[in-house]
């Protein structure tokens, strides 16, 4: 049953519910509180969500507002620099 939770938070990760993920990463810790691997993907959640400074409002215009390949490019080496 363990195994189908841990499988089911990451399906909830990948898709972008991670509020609801690490809700079950955590019931599945206290079950198992030696797990490294929980921990650290506990961790790692927890300090993305912190790291967020929210959205770049002039990248995502640019974005909304490219029309070239050339544009694309310039695009695409800011998210490369993320």
């Amino acid at each position: 049953m363990q195994q189908n939770n841990l499988i089911y938070a990451q399906i909830l990760e990948s898709q972008g519910f991670v509020k609801e993920a690490l809700e079950i990463y955590e019931q599945l810790l206290e079950a198992d509180s030696t797990n490294e691997d929980l921990k650290k993907t506990i961790n790692r959640l927890k300090n993305r969500r912190k790291n967020f400074n929210g959205a770049d409002i002039k990248k995502k215009n640019f974005f909304i507002k490219m029309k070239s390949n050339k544009d694309f490019i310039k695009f695409e080496k800011w998210l490369a620099k993320l």
